[in-house]
């Protein structure tokens, strides 16, 4: 009897310490075990940086006090403005979606349009073709747009449009789909540095990743990359010249400044601890001003300018180490400047980077002038295009924006579609995020993810591109559930009905409901 009851209370112990490892869900904060001998610390503040939310203004990036008094309040929904139907250099997309020919074509160079034509080439006269990064200029005068005004504060008790029964479908399998995902972390002994990042970009600070395999408990992914644990024997930081240094290329940054835009997509504050263990101790804001000296000309600067437009304010301007004068607008104009023919993904992180800018310039009260007016001139075009491209299934062409059509794996697909519709998600205004066009790409993401998930092969033990492809579009879903049916959640909370109802804890994966469900 005596050894019947310690064998009970043994496995009541057991199970007891297990349960500390498992969440209900996606987004909830659960304690995490440390490697032994490390005094690291084990978890993000998960209220200070909303998960993802790259939007909402902050201290730091304070506009200057010349345009401070015509800044509108904060907002801490991180939803964007509606801009105003007539807003210049701001053309609706609102429409039904064209067919396109399923048929892969080679890509004829449109040909320079005149300055006086500033509008979007017709679908018919662009019939599958695509584009390289630099045939849409960026360097066009901007004549009657050289300077937008933000735009005007949306009215808070403004009633949302009703959601269809489809549109609630919809939401339910992005939600499911996204829980399903953030239910399989990765492993520090199995994924690299790379694919941690690429999990963070996707979940934010509610990123877990298993210590050394699923039997050694979970750790916040953030707090992996900022320690330096080692990921797959791979470890991100160094040191060089007494400054800590994050590595670029396989496997750890794919480009310079992809760190840094994780953690500001993230919201990690700048100073929130990296370390490389006992050596080198420091913040984010070390990574900051690392990044800030390596500006260089004809470089490409996208992620990192998402970084620093996150951490710096707007109007700052700084010295790299060569004694050169950078500054936020500097950059931009670089971006617009820079060869496309080459650049990694479409250009998809140049676009990324600028939609980010622009819409945090807009967020912060300030007009676009120059580089930031061109921007917004050139991010139109570009998605009119980008549209043009779009198959009859949603999808777009693996080789991106180079041809229309199908063609590749299914990894290619999602690979290509995650990406494009991740930066649309984040770069169109509210009135297009029930475009049917959009609607149908969300759609086919859903079902490319669905269709890997169902593979049997776990996401930590996928390869590093399927990891990447896969994360990437989980992230897309993420930013739609953000921008679009979380203020739903907001306003179907407040009826009467639904105040009447429990709450349902936000992170459990009830009703599909995943990591998003967080909010400030």
């Amino acid at each position: 009897m005596r050894r019947s009851g310690a064998i009970l209370a043994l496995c009541f112990m057991l199970g007891a310490l297990s349960a500390a490892w498992i969440t209900d869900g996606p987004g909830t904060a659960q304690a995490e075990t440390v490697p032994p001998g490390d005094d690291g610390p084990v978890l993000l503040d998960f209220n200070a940086p909303l998960l993802n939310a790259p939007l909402l203004s902050d201290r730091r990036s304070a506009p200057s006090e010349d345009s401070a008094a015509k800044r509108p309040p904060a907002s801490t929904d991180a939803k964007k403005s509606n801009p105003p139907a007539d807003e210049p250099g701001l053309p609706s997309l609102d429409g039904p979606a064209q067919s396109q020919p399923s048929a892969v074509e080679k890509t004829e160079l449109p040909e320079k349009q005149e300055k006086a034509d500033d509008s979007a080439p017709s679908t018919s006269s662009n019939e599958g073709k695509g584009i390289k990064g630099d045939e849409i200029r960026a360097d066009e005068e901007v004549d009657e747009v050289d300077e937008i005004p933000a735009p005007a504060a949306k009215p808070k008790d403004e009633p949302l449009p009703p959601l269809s029964e489809a549109m609630k479908s919809l939401r339910g399998s992005v939600r499911q789909t996204v829980t399903n995902y953030a239910r399989q972390p990765l492993s520090t002994r199995e994924n690299t540095p790379a694919n941690i990042l690429h999990a963070c970009m996707a979940f934010g600070c509610d990123t877990q990743v298993y210590h050394s395999g699923t039997t050694g408990g979970r750790l916040n992914g953030i707090t992996c990359l900022c320690w330096n644990y080692p990921c797959a024997g791979y470890s991100i930081l160094r040191t060089v010249d007494d400054q800590i240094v994050p590595r670029v290329g396989y496997p750890f940054q794919d480009q310079p400044g992809e760190f840094l835009a994780v953690l500001a997509l993230s919201r990690v504050p700048e100073d929130y601890p990296i370390s490389i263990g006992e050596k080198k101790k420091g913040t984010v804001e070390d990574l900051v001003e690392y990044e800030k000296r390596n500006c260089r000309e004809g470089a490409d600067l996208s992620y990192t300018l998402i970084g620093l437009a996150r951490y710096c304010p707007l109007d700052a301007t700084w010295e790299n180490d060569q004694g050169q004068k950078w500054s936020i607008a500097r950059m931009v104009q670089q971006e617009l400047d820079r060869s496309g023919d080459d650049a990694p993904e479409g250009g998809l992180p140049r676009l990324l980077a600028l939609s980010y800018v622009v819409d945090r310039y807009q967020r912060m009260g300030q007009s676009l002038k120059g580089p930031l007016a061109r921007a917004v001139k050139y991010l139109n075009k570009f998605q009119d295009y980008a549209w043009e491209l779009q198959n009859d299934d949603g999808s777009w062409h693996p080789a991106f924006f180079k041809y229309r059509g199908k063609g590749g794996s299914a990894v290619d697909q999602l690979r290509s579609t995650g990406q494009i519709v991740r930066w649309l998600v984040l770069a169109v205004p509210d009135h297009q995020l029930q475009d049917a066009r959009l609607v149908k790409a969300i759609g086919r993401l859903v079902q490319l993810l669905n269709s890997n998930n169902r593979r049997g092969l776990s996401l930590s033990a996928s390869s590093a591109r399927e990891v990447a492809a896969r994360l990437d579009a989980v992230h897309a879903l993420m930013l739609y559930d953000m921008r679009l049916f979380q203020p739903y959640d907001q306003a179907e909370a407040q009826t009467p009905e639904t105040q009447k109802q429990p709450a349902v804890s936000s992170g459990t994966g009830d009703e599909g409901r995943g990591t998003s469900g967080r909010r400030a």
